[in-house]
């Protein structure tokens, strides 16, 4: 096996393949990438069981073949070679990678030996636009567990039907939603793991100009291709808190308030929060003004945004994190927020409507008389 490569498009591919390099394994093969060169290209392929990379680059190939390579050195080795051709070639049980006269010759492995991931039976296609996709991603997977231990909380549920796509992520104190439209007649629903989410969302938010997201459904495995990507993960088999129950239908109080003036009151009012045993503030909602107000052993904070009001005064208590993570990532200029008790959830909408809903779970108020 031999061919000449592109150092950058290399470097690029390998750095993502990483990710999906098993690290703590029984299998010591796994902390391979599995290369293969074709006629005109190579195919890259690494897996850690649980997630699995594929990336097909151009290349001058002047011998075909196939080998495994340990994946770290490989990878950190091509990092630091200049952006120029590299000549990669395979001798028995070595690989050399060569540039500008540097070479380092690493021992390969038999590739027959590599447990390749199951193809998968795909039983369902949809397509999304990488720009909607990573939207969708940025708006929800903040929400989800990072507790692994809570398997069904660290994931995200994906529920297709009537047209919808709905994507959902909560923990404990809070809920993220956002539903896009989509022509398809797949009904379904689908658990996948947090961490392959948060890297199909590393593949899409490199695109810097919209490309189409197949995603290829099957009864264990969902892949997800893009151009000569594909990223290939496990569905769960646990079953997802039934959320539905827990969104509002109703609400006593309503406010529309600036997003920006919002995000930085709070910003300042969590620098005392953060120093503090206590981590809430309290909001008071008194005709047109939406006080935020912490009265705390180390110092106090006062704040009043103007909004505009609809229904009832309301006093209710909030830890400004999950705001503030929520407000970092919606781009829009106001926003609703729904209010039916002091101790009941609260729920955020952009420009009034339910393709996104935030649900955020209020703490207890403190009597600071």
């Amino acid at each position: 096996m031999k061919f000449s490569i592109n150092q950058k498009k290399l470097a690029n591919a390998l750095s993502m393949l990483q990710r999906c390099v098993a690290q703590r394994t029984t299998k010591d093969i796994l902390k391979n990438i599995y290369i293969k060169a074709n006629e005109d290209s190579i195919c890259l392929i690494a897996h850690n069981l649980k997630i699995g990379m594929e990336i097909t680059i151009e290349a001058n190939v002047t011998s075909q073949g196939e080998t495994l390579v340990e994946a770290f050195l490989f990878t950190d080795f091509v990092k630091k070679l200049p952006d120029t051709n590299v000549i990669i070639e395979k001798d028995i049980n070595k690989i050399s990678i060569s540039a500008l006269g540097s070479t380092i010759s690493l021992i390969t492995e038999d590739f027959r030996d590599y447990p390749f991931m199951p193809e998968v039976k795909v039983n369902k296609t949809i397509e999304i636009p990488s720009i909607v996709l990573n939207e969708v991603l940025n708006m929800t997977l903040f929400a989800a567990s990072t507790d692994e231990s809570k398997i069904n909380l660290n994931s995200q549920f994906i529920e297709i039907s009537n047209n919808e796509i709905t994507f959902v992520c909560l923990d404990l104190f809070r809920i993220s939603l956002k539903k896009i439209n989509l022509k398809t007649d797949i009904e379904g629903t689908y658990l996948i793991p947090l961490k392959s989410m948060q890297e199909l969302n590393k593949i899409v938010s490199q695109y810097k100009e919209n490309v189409d997201i197949k995603m290829e459904i099957g009864d264990k495995n969902i892949n997800f291709i893009s151009n000569d990507i594909k990223f290939t993960t496990g569905i769960l088999e646990n079953n997802f808190m039934e959320y539905k129950k827990i969104l509002p239908s109703s609400y006593d109080t309503k406010i529309v308030i600036d997003r920006k003036l919002f995000y930085d009151a709070l910003d300042r009012a969590n620098l005392l929060v953060n120093n503090s045993e206590d981590h809430s503030v309290r909001f008071s909602i008194i005709d047109n003004r939406l006080e935020i107000m912490i009265n705390s052993q180390i110092g106090n904070f006062f704040e009043s945004i103007p909004v505009k009001l609809e229904g009832v005064n309301l006093t209710i208590a909030f830890r400004p994190k999950f705001w503030l993570d929520a407000l970092r990532i919606v781009d829009t200029d106001e926003i609703t927020l729904e209010f039916t008790s002091s101790i009941r959830p609260c729920i955020m909408k952009i420009n009034d409507n339910s393709d996104y809903i935030y649900l955020v779970l209020p703490m207890k108020l403190r009597d600071e008389n």
